[in-house]
């Protein structure tokens, strides 16, 4: 007995061949040091078989760190395993000898094979073992079965157990008041700052919105670019971005738009399109970085890429209008309709006006009024009051006053100046609607309210000749 207390107590510090001898002699945990010893070829040497026979040896006498290697290296496939199940066994063995990896491996597997009871009852005991993954993993699958208020108890275990991922989610959950008389931001904000000092980017990410819009917590711009800086760092693209608003902004740092420009180029690494499009925007100006329309275009075209309509829709006016001699029709043509049909109403009437001037394209009037009917229906105040003016002339549509005028009067309602003054001309006139001066004044006054001159002056007109 002396021999075999001195060689375990001595396993870590022995030579490989002390430790075999330890092994042979019934210490498991030489064993177990033996078989990882050659799965990492410690000493010069790798052999999976010898760290199979080995790591057997120790699963065999009882050591659960063996067995739930030896679940890893079948599972991993590192091992050659012919029935697909070795895996099982061993990790099995390690969970009853409460190895809480082992319990959390064959929690993951039964959840895997839709077994929501045992996986249940492997993740608690994780739990039980102190791992902080089999709380959180026990809190998922209650949340799963939206069992907010069961999911509360194992989130606040691993979070205890310093789980990042925990203490986020039950942050969430007492953010958004999912279980019974649970709803407090105070808690949130307690559970999100632990996450996000354990690394949890996108805890730093929800806390720096609570700061920055400051209706649940006393608004503090500073601490929101703090961390929207730090989730940046730990890979939450979005926080890059809101960085960059706030650096170019000037909200609570010291306005800069060469750090602006760092940090949208950084979202737009982690393919968030807001970032490549206001990274676009500074090179194309030269704001905080070199001004170049080549970078700018690039900058655009991933943005565009990742869905961003803004993005597709100013490449289109770059191309269309020729800036850095990359005036290109065709170009232009496919951005606008991209912008189109990622619904922005002023690429469909870029398009319409592509069609009537006969832009890369075969004039039609016919085709450029489907454009800004879509444009329109969109809510481009342009396409409704362009499609105003083709209706009351009846070109590529049938000709009516009382169709313009709903046009007129949409554009109008959208901003348009110049719309607020055709519908006035309309009623001042009675074409395709009832002639009234006090209409007529009224839309004429809303036509100067949006800063057309000439609203104005017949407004004043009006207005003397009617009171």
């Amino acid at each position: 007995w002396p021999l075999l207390i001195s060689l375990a107590a001595n396993a870590y510090g022995a030579s490989l061949q002390e430790q075999i001898q330890s092994c042979d002699q019934g210490i498991s945990e030489s064993c177990y040091q033996v078989g990882v010893s050659y799965a990492e070829g410690r000493e010069g040497e790798q052999s999976w078989v010898k760290a199979v026979e080995y790591l057997e040896k120790g699963c065999r006498i009882d050591n659960g760190e063996s067995c739930d290697y030896l679940g890893g290296l079948y599972a991993s496939k590192v091992v050659e395993d012919t029935t697909g199940k070795k895996f099982i066994e061993y990790y099995e063995k390690g969970c009853l000898l409460d190895i809480a990896n082992s319990c959390l491996a064959m929690g993951n597997y039964y959840d895997r094979s839709e077994m929501a009871g045992p996986a249940r009852e492997m993740f608690m005991k994780a739990c039980d073992l102190k791992d902080g993954r089999g709380c959180l993993n026990l809190g998922i699958a209650f949340e799963e079965k939206k069992q907010y208020d069961k999911a509360v108890k194992p989130y606040e275990d691993g979070c205890d157990l310093n789980n990042g991922l925990s203490c986020y989610n039950l942050g969430l959950i007492f953010q958004r008041g999912e279980a019974p008389m649970m709803q407090s931001i105070t808690d949130a904000t307690s559970y999100f700052t632990k996450a996000c000092s354990l690394e949890v980017g996108q805890a730093c990410y929800n806390l720096a919105h609570l700061y920055y819009e400051g209706t649940s917590l006393d608004q503090s711009f500073e601490n929101a670019y703090a961390l929207f800086d730090k989730s940046c760092t730990i890979g939450i693209g979005q926080g890059c971005y809101y960085a960059g608003v706030m650096n170019q902004l000037g909200q609570g740092v010291e306005q800069s738009f060469t750090k602006a420009a760092a940090d949208y180029e950084r979202a737009c690494k982690f393919k968030i399109s807001d970032g490549c499009l206001h990274f676009g925007n500074l090179l194309y100006q030269g704001n905080g970085v070199e001004k170049s329309i080549e970078k700018a275009v690039d900058a655009y075209e991933k943005a565009c890429g990742y869905q961003n309509a803004s993005a597709c829709l100013t490449l289109g006016q770059v191309f269309y209008s020729g800036d850095g001699e990359k005036q290109s029709y065709e170009s232009a043509y496919k951005f606008f309709n991209t912008a189109c049909d990622l619904k922005a109403g002023a690429g469909c009437t870029a398009v319409g006006v592509m069609y009537q001037k006969g832009n890369f394209v075969q004039q039609s009037y016919e085709k450029a009024a489907g454009m800004y009917e879509k444009a329109c229906e969109l809510n481009d105040q342009n396409g409704c009051l362009i499609l105003g003016g083709l209706t009351s002339q009846g070109l590529g549509v049938e000709k009516s006053f009382a169709t313009a005028a709903k046009y007129f009067e949409k554009a109008c309602g959208l901003g348009s100046g110049i719309g607020c003054y055709n519908i006035a001309v309309q009623f001042a006139n009675g074409n395709g609607v009832e002639k009234s001066a006090e209409q007529a004044r009224i839309f004429y006054g809303k036509s100067c309210e949006l800063g057309l001159e000439e609203g104005c002056q017949d407004f004043e007109l009006l207005s003397r000749l009617t009171h």
